[in-house]
């Protein structure tokens, strides 16, 4: 990067910020913000250079890095900060990475004035329209006038604070970016070929004696212990086993428990079988559920 350029670019902006020592330190704010998933279902529209957007078009790109602007920051400072953020993503050269660019209370004249000026396709301003993202106090966003966010392709956070005003974090955001990028938007153990199957507290539930035409409740516990989220499909073996739900999603670490039924119509020993696939994987896990069933 071209720290010369950058220096200049943000002696200004830096001067917007607060001091180190009210800051808390960018390690910090990785650690507890790591994970935090960025909801975007909130009112708001896309500002690029020659159009506005209302539809999310701008938010399927894998990689986000995520600014929230602070209403103090005029708008000759946040060209400025802008025109720094379109050459930082120069340098990036991929298409699978976006520069986002929140702001509230500017009208959208200003903002497209603010667009022209910058110039560049892989920065987007989103005006937050009522101020949902801005004024969402849960983020524990930095204090500092840009709270920024590196979001892989769930929307997680993966790193926290500026890499246009710290060397230091320059050089971690391109490093991670970069190995973000040739994993498909994920980090290492998160790739496809990666994902292992969640965890089943048993796989063999005994239902133990059970009367002949009656339904017999069962329930399986799942666990993600993946670092990314998977989606789980249930299948059952025959119409006599139902579950409650034959798709699951869930999030890294999560548990999950699925509820159903199974009905038998002979007497004796029997066996029937649940069938446990990860969306994106052609093995699958086996349930077994067995008991024996008698005639009142």
């Amino acid at each position: 990067m071209k720290r010369g350029l950058f220096t200049v670019l943000f002696a200004t902006v830096l001067a917007l910020s607060n001091s180190c020592e009210q800051r808390l330190s960018w390690q910090q704010s990785i650690n507890r913000n790591y994970g935090q998933i960025i909801d975007f279902d909130w009112s708001k529209q896309f500002v690029l250079k020659d159009t506005i957007l209302k539809n999310d078009e701008c938010l399927r790109v894998p990689i986000k890095i995520v600014s929230a602007i602070d209403d103090g920051v005029c708008d000759s400072c946040l060209v400025t900060y802008l025109t720094g953020a379109s050459m930082f993503m120069e340098e990036l050269q991929s298409d699978s990475v976006i520069f986002l660019a929140i702001v509230k209370h500017r009208s959208e004249e200003r903002l497209r004035d603010i667009m022209q000026k910058i110039d560049s396709k892989r920065c987007v301003i989103i005006q937050d329209i009522n101020d949902e993202y801005c004024g969402n106090k849960n983020l524990k966003k930095r204090n500092n006038s840009f709270s920024v966010f590196l979001l892989d392709t769930y929307n997680r956070i993966i790193l926290c604070g500026d890499p246009l005003l710290s060397y230091k974090l320059e050089k971690l955001y391109v490093n991670t970016i970069n190995d973000l990028i040739g994993r498909g938007g994920v980090l290492e153990g998160e790739y496809g070929e990666d994902v292992s199957f969640v965890k089943l507290r048993s796989d063999i539930i005994n239902v133990g004696k059970i009367n002949v035409n009656n339904k017999v409740p069962f329930s399986v516990n799942l666990r993600n212990t993946n670092r990314r989220p998977v989606c789980v499909e249930i299948e059952s073996q025959c119409d006599c086993t139902v579950v409650d739900q034959e798709t699951l999603e869930m999030e890294p670490g999560s548990r999950a428990t699925i509820n159903g039924f199974v009905v038998v119509e002979k007497e004796g020993a029997f066996m029937k079988y649940l069938f446990i696939r990860m969306a994106d994987k052609d093995e699958f896990q086996t349930v077994v559920i067995k008991g024996i069933a008698v005639n009142n």
